[in-house]
């Protein structure tokens, strides 16, 4: 059976409590997008161990993150990730660095993003088991705009440099002047306009450490998600619903995963997969045709297979024993940047 400190407590949390997670001056219609983008969310819950992992990663070569994260995604439209933001605390205090464990940081016993295509929301977990969403809406893959730097400045009662504080947490000192810049110079931090005359509320965030470097672990997670081979998955729960306090609540499909890997190990394959990364960034744009994709199994086993469907574009071998898989891969966008030129192909079938 599974350890209850896996499950994802925070996505849970969430999904229960709606609207209440949500500070009492946050209008309906800031809080309902975020909602519905959780309802139709998939989770990803880190365990203890990958936690410590993803710390160790961020204390040992925050540089990594600066490098890599312009190639950072996430497997689902909508994708919930959380960890253990303890765990994660641990591994950078263990690397020598600096962490601030005010009291309320000591309660926050998860910590999680919700990634859209357009931004992303962070939440806590308190002790007492009240879910909570950061008023900041982190946009990614979206330079930080002047004005965002103004309403970032006006929030906070800030300087242009405490930004760079914030996207990076206690890393900072550790990274060069570029580098340090290099997180607003391609994601943006948005101060919601009812926080925006309330810069009592934000400086009190600030001056706690709430939420410092936060976003930079997200980016971390996401990187590590999208390359399977770095983790390794130990529960999966399907969506349903269940009875909560005698009302039924729908919950969201999660996957608790872990990373067995040393850090280091794990530091090298993502700095391999984002050189691969690089360089097909650098081929020009061209199509490509859809085609099936098969697993290691189905190539190697000698199976006749009997393909059995089970998702969309997604099948399974039938026969005992064969763990064969088939998947229909299509590129609707093409491939290679279309900056540095387009390549037109024609296909010619020969009877």
């Amino acid at each position: 059976m599974i350890d209850p400190a896996l499950t994802p407590v925070l996505a849970d949390a969430l999904m229960v409590q709606g609207k209440a997670t949500f500070g009492p001056i946050v209008p309906r219609k800031d809080s309902e997008p975020v909602l519905a983008q959780m309802r139709r969310a998939r989770s990803f819950v880190f365990d203890r161990q990958a936690s410590y992992r993803m710390g160790e990663i961020a204390a040992y070569d925050p540089d990594l993150i600066a490098d890599a994260m312009e190639f950072a995604r996430v497997p689902y439209p909508s994708t919930f990730v959380e960890w253990d933001p303890m765990a994660y605390l641990d591994a950078l205090e263990d690397a020598g660095l600096a962490v601030n464990r005010q009291e309320n940081k000591m309660l926050d016993t998860r910590v999680g993003f919700l990634f859209t295509d357009k931004w992303l929301r962070s939440a806590v977990l308190g002790a007492d088991g009240l879910a909570t969403w950061h008023p900041m809406i982190y946009r990614w893959h979206q330079p930080m705009t002047r004005a965002q730097e103004q309403q970032f400045c006006d929030a906070f009662e800030c300087t242009r440099i405490l930004i760079d504080q914030w996207f990076w947490g206690s890393v900072y000192t550790v990274l060069d002047p570029t580098r340090r810049r290099s997180m607003r110079a391609m994601h943006g931090i948005e101060i919601p306009e009812v926080y925006r005359s309330k810069p009592g509320v934000m400086r009190s965030l600030l001056e706690v450490g709430a939420g410092a470097g936060d976003f930079k672990a997200a980016i971390l997670a996401s990187l590590l998600l999208i390359r399977p081979n770095l983790t390794r998955v130990i529960h999966e729960r399907k969506p349903g619903r269940k009875l909560h306090r005698g009302t039924p609540k729908r919950f969201m499909a999660s996957t608790v995963v872990t990373i067995n890997m040393k850090a280091d190990t794990t530091r090298k394959r993502i700095i391999a997969a984002a050189k691969d990364e690089a360089h097909a960034s650098k081929t020009r744009w061209h199509e490509v045709r859809g085609h099936y994709v098969h697993n290691h199994e189905a190539r190697t086993n000698g199976c006749s297979h009997d393909w059995q469907q089970v998702e969309p574009n997604r099948w399974e071998c039938g026969h005992e024993g064969c763990k064969g898989k088939r998947t229909w891969r299509t590129y609707p966008e093409g491939k290679g940047s279309a900056q540095i030129g387009y390549v037109s192909k024609h296909y010619v079938m020969k009877g």
